[in-house]
């Protein structure tokens, strides 16, 4: 959800829907993933499950991943720019993604790594 400056955590969302102020050396990367395999840019999306219900069944196709919000900036057919959630986005064509002209850490979320886990060793201070 959000760094707490204060704590120096990551205040975590739960699967179960409990928020969690996490250290950072207890936090590792990973895809986020979507109905149908993991969102990268350029795949072409299906948006649903979306309050504005005029969007839902829309195609568009991933632009970047906004860290900040957690959400994709996803290009409608229609030219309209949208800013989705992973869970409202369906892959329909994943399309190769290119390793190396990748963004590192674009497309990642924050996942809790158990305690007992041996922290990767990127992991420190700064790793977010």
């Amino acid at each position: 959800e959000s760094f707490v400056a204060g704590s120096g955590r990551w205040r975590v969302k739960l699967d179960n829907g409990q928020s969690k102020d996490i250290k950072p050396e207890n936090l590792a990367k990973a895809p986020v993933q979507a109905s149908g395999g993991i969102l990268h840019s350029g795949c072409t999306v299906l948006l649903r499950g979306l309050k504005a219900a005029q969007l839902n069944g829309q195609q568009g196709s991933l632009e970047t991943f906004l860290s900040a919000t957690g959400r994709w900036r996803v290009k409608l057919v229609n030219g309209e720019i949208k800013d989705l959630k992973p869970e409202n986005l369906e892959i329909l064509e994943p399309e190769v993604m290119d390793v190396a002209e990748s963004v590192p850490g674009e497309n990642v979320s924050m996942k809790v790594q158990a305690a007992a886990e041996e922290v990767p060793s990127e992991s420190g201070p700064g790793f977010y």
